[in-house]
């Protein structure tokens, strides 16, 4: 799995090299990510529910960038880590992974959902000041799930390919001023996943933008193996410098 892992992440690294090489403009974001909700159970069993605490905070950091490789097309990439750490008081004996916990106890769990994405998408601008964007999208999960307890530790990891939709919207309200949305999301049977983000743009200067937004991320999974499912808000601030 390791193997795999470092493999995946060597082809998206060369595709994102080559990427930024070219890319028309790049933004940096700083938010503060709120856990809204997370709760995981492996085994898959109601008696193994674990709820995390609500409202942990986290700082963290993304950068994306977009290449206008056509009038109509144009290519994107995002690294968005996410880490949180949760300190809480067990409520009942659950079993994690290979490992039984009890009850009463100060438990620690370290949660990890990194997303890296690749994706093609179409302009349209149906109506003056406003542009629409619609594509594929391809995501490389990178999750990990540890708990310690009273010298007791596991954990779980999973990296893999997840195919998402991505469709965004701007209004140019004036010269300088713009509202943009964008969401990139997907459901089906055994899970979901969507980031969604609303912000106000304002263009500082030619080529540099300075924005303010509040984000939504979230899904997860509901496998024979494993149940989790999470959702997070942040407010950020991002800046972008055209090249």
């Amino acid at each position: 799995e390791f193997c795999r892992f470092m493999k995946l992440k060597v082809i998206f690294f060369l595709i994102l090299f080559s990427q930024t090489c070219w890319a028309n403009n790049l933004t940096l974001e700083i938010a503060q990510a709120k856990t809204n909700f997370n709760y995981f159970q492996k085994p898959n069993l109601d008696s193994n529910r674990v709820n995390l605490p609500e409202g942990n905070t986290s700082t963290i950091m993304r950068l994306s960038g977009r290449y206008q490789c056509s009038e109509k097309w144009l290519v994107s990439f995002l690294i968005a880590p996410l880490s949180l750490k949760y300190d809480f008081i067990s409520t009942s004996n659950f079993t994690f992974h290979s490992t039984a916990f009890t009850s009463g106890q100060a438990t620690t769990v370290r949660y990890r959902f990194n997303s890296y994405r690749l994706g093609a998408l179409r302009t349209f601008e149906p109506y003056k000041n406003l542009t629409l964007w619609l594509g594929p999208i391809l995501k490389i999960r990178d999750a990990k799930l540890s708990v310690e307890q009273a010298g007791l530790k596991d954990s779980f990891s999973n990296v893999g390919p997840v195919p998402l939709i991505g469709f965004g919207i701007k209004w140019q309200i004036i010269p300088r001023l713009s509202i943009y949305r964008y969401t990139d999301a997907l459901a089906a049977s055994q899970g979901s996943a969507y980031d969604s983000q609303l912000e106000l743009q304002w263009a500082v200067a030619q080529t540099h933008q300075l924005s303010f937004g509040k984000r939504i991320v979230g899904g997860g999974v509901d496998n024979e193996k494993l149940k989790n499912f999470a959702q997070f808000d942040s407010l950020y601030t991002n800046y972008t410098i055209s090249i």
